[in-house]
């Protein structure tokens, strides 16, 4: 295949991926959205009134306990914008280097050093996110199709990279040959 044709497949499964990741940084924003709208809501404007009552009786019994589910509810709240920022930016940077790609058309190597590498580091931090505790998001349980679907466009990635930075080293191997030769 020629170089141009697998740049577009390149830029293709990077921007794809991008998607993926501005996706899943609306879902973290949504869900962060639910979570507030929960816990501001009172159950009905009847019920409102009682419920201040037995919530500061509650409030002065409790005490610490109420602190530490506060506390517990702001790391989530934190971490869930950690998440969405994170996914935002990682979504700009495949968007990015997949343009990048599409300018380029395989005349330098960085674009595809560069996707090797970011890809690489998120198939890394994935693992890690689901194996060890990480500060601010701890560790994670769940693994769904997009998170699949966006591991496998990595590896492509990784895949197609390592091929057209091969195919540079080759091409430019052939082209001191013959310079050399005349």
């Amino acid at each position: 295949m020629q170089k141009s044709t697998m740049a577009y497949i390149l830029a293709a499964l990077m921007l794809s991926t991008a998607v993926i990741y501005f996706v899943a940084a609306a879902g973290e924003s949504a869900e962060a959205g639910e979570g507030q709208d929960r816990e501001q809501a009172p159950a009905s404007s009847q019920d409102s009134d009682s419920d201040e009552a037995v919530n500061s009786a509650a409030e002065q019994g409790e005490g610490e306990e109420g602190s530490e589910e506060e506390e517990e509810a702001e790391q989530g709240g934190l971490a869930t914008q950690v998440e969405t920022s994170f996914f935002t930016m990682v979504g700009l940077g495949y968007a990015g280097v997949g343009i990048w790609v599409l300018k380029d058309k395989g005349k330098t190597n960085t674009p595809y050093i560069i996707a090797i590498g970011g890809s690489i580091a998120m198939i890394g931090l994935y693992v890690a996110s689901r194996t060890i505790d990480l500060p601010v998001v701890g560790l994670q349980d769940d693994v769904g199709t997009i998170d699949i679907l966006s591991k496998v466009l990595q590896v492509g990635i990784i895949g197609l990279s390592a091929y057209m930075v091969n195919t540079n080293k080759a091409t430019r191997r052939l082209d001191s040959r013959q310079q050399n030769v005349k």
